[in-house]
């Protein structure tokens, strides 16, 4: 009886992983690789003005106490969650407009730690980090997930009937991979609020300045370069999921749309769950449930970016971010 509940645990996790998880075309053979990125420790003040920042280019709001994690926890490190799965593996970026009529030669781009005690996890301070950037085609359609207004949502930090929609209708061309930076030596954090870690401007600055044209929606990513202990930081963030109102996008100061990505282990949605594995026992089980939370090697150009994820969603989120232009 064992045996059938196990093959039948594994069948449905193979089905989900053909059904949901299967690789989407990033535009991998247009991918421009930069040879070089400096991730600069800027500290907690940073002022916009002074580095030829555009209006349609920041957001400038964070939640002083939230935020949402970067990871790429080894395979012996992932925790197990209480909804009875494994913690995945995420990167985490944000779709932007570079309006019609302009042009951005962008050099840098500035993001925020967040503010709980996993801001800057122990073994972050030195590894290896990325930072990729899209051309982003097509037009955003909402899908309620089947959760409208006066329905809740089925997983989300909040049952708002938002807390589970996600985006369709849109391709994500990869322009640049730089894959070989390294997070600064910054203090872990071991606790929500108060730690050098906390609140704090990075720079992640490209080698060479890469041109965006005006009239096109572009997005940037970033995580680790690969899987190791305690590899996580948080990124600063305001989220609207829980915003009562009928769904809508966030807009720039220009009315362009705008929202927040994430890619999440091998791209199965909704993982598999089951709260009754029992590790000792259920080794192969627990093999599979693994292996939807790791990253493969070539998920820069296997897996899509999304605005949908597992407990939580980006597609009414901004993280708190700064485009900085070449010449300043």
């Amino acid at each position: 009886m064992k045996y059938c509940y196990h093959l039948l645990l594994v069948c449905y996790w193979l089905l989900c992983l053909s059904a949901c998880g299967e690789p989407t075309d990033t535009g991998q053979d247009s991918t421009q690789v930069v040879t070089e990125l400096l991730v600069e420790d800027i500290g907690k003040r940073y002022d916009p003005t002074a580095h030829a920042v555009p209006a349609y280019g920041l957001s400038a709001k964070s939640d002083a106490g939230g935020s949402t994690s970067v990871r790429r926890v080894d395979a012996d490190n992932l925790r197990w969650k209480r909804q009875g799965y494994y913690q995945r593996n995420r990167d985490l970026g944000q779709v932007f407009t570079v309006p019609e009529g302009d042009s951005l030669l962008l050099s840098a781009i500035v993001l925020r730690t967040g503010n709980s005690k996993t801001a800057i996890l122990s073994g972050t301070p030195g590894a290896p980090v990325f930072l990729q950037l899209f051309r982003v085609d097509g037009t955003p359609v909402i899908n309620d997930n089947g959760t409208p207004g006066g329905t809740k949502a089925e997983h989300g930090y909040t049952d708002n009937h938002r807390a589970d929609d996600y985006l369709e209708g849109l391709r994500y061309e990869s322009i640049a991979l730089l894959n070989d930076g390294r997070f600064p030596a910054i203090s872990p954090t071991t606790q929500a609020g108060g730690e050098a870690g906390h609140l704090r401007y990075l720079r992640w600055k490209l080698a060479a300045p890469i041109q965006l044209t005006g009239g096109q929606r572009y997005a940037f990513i970033v995580g680790f370069s690969e899987a190791g202990p305690d590899y996580g930081f948080t990124l600063g963030n305001d989220n609207l999921a829980a915003d009562p109102a009928a769904p809508q996008l966030r807009t720039d100061v220009n009315g362009n749309a705008w929202w927040g990505i994430r890619r999440e282990g091998d791209g199965t949605l909704p993982p598999t769950q089951d709260a009754t594995v029992i590790f000792e026992s259920d080794l192969d089980i627990v093999t599979a449930f693994k292996r939807e939370s790791l990253f493969a090697e070539d998920h820069y150009t296997r897996l899509s970016p999304t605005t949908n994820g597992f407990p939580d969603v980006d597609t009414y989120r901004s993280f708190e971010f700064y485009l900085e232009a070449a010449g300043w």
